[in-house]
């Protein structure tokens, strides 16, 4: 899955500079050569969307973001894993390749923590946002598709959030840090979603 991932991810690369040439933009920073070339066919609207001049997404992260969190997650995830993971990261080149980290100690596009995804390369962001999609997959599980417990168990730990669940019910988030409470009014708003647990799409 990883190499699919990258695949695309490098595909998607190089649209994005084609859109830059053509649009007379300098082009930043290329990241690391990964020795994949080609642009799978299904990539050739998102190749169309960058040489019109849409240039946000020049690496290709934004669209791989979406990918990863539809086909690691499941159906309807993309959307909502690219805001989550805009969040964490920004999608910064700085930060996607682990020249600045969180004051915690968080890792590339996902930020992911050392301690526990110490067999990610944190810094090869499709291996990166596929645990990052995993842990979203698994929080979902946890909470029976409860698209901001599992959200807020991403950015301040399950354990915690189980704590504050058990402690205050249905008035759990007002106990959330309120970096927490930003992730989600940034990601989600005041939606209340509730997708379909991932499990529950293979049954």
């Amino acid at each position: 899955m990883v190499a699919d991932v990258r695949a695309q991810v490098a595909a998607l690369r190089g649209g994005g500079a084609l859109a830059l040439a053509l649009s007379g933009v300098s082009a930043p920073e290329a990241p690391p050569d990964i020795g994949i070339t080609s642009m799978p066919p299904t990539l050739s609207a998102e190749l169309e969307r960058l040489s019109t001049g849409d240039i946000a997404d020049p690496y290709g992260w934004r669209a791989l973001a979406r990918m990863t969190g539809e086909s690691v997650i499941g159906s309807g995830y993309g959307a909502m894993f690219e805001r989550q993971i805009d969040q964490e990261s920004g999608f910064a080149p700085d930060v996607v390749y682990g020249l600045r980290v969180s004051s915690a100690g968080a890792e590339g596009i996902a930020q992911l923590m050392p301690q526990f995804y110490g067999q990610v390369d944190r810094r090869d962001p499709a291996a990166s946002l596929v645990a990052g999609a995993q842990s979203m997959h698994t929080y979902l599980n946890e909470w029976d598709g409860d698209v901001r417990r599992a959200l807020a168990s991403y950015n301040a730990g399950i354990g915690r959030v189980r704590s504050l669940v058990e402690a205050h019910g249905d008035g759990w988030e007002a106990a959330l840090p309120q970096e927490t409470r930003d992730y989600l009014a940034q990601i989600v708003g005041d939606a209340q979603p509730r997708f379909t647990p991932p499990d529950a799409l293979a049954r």
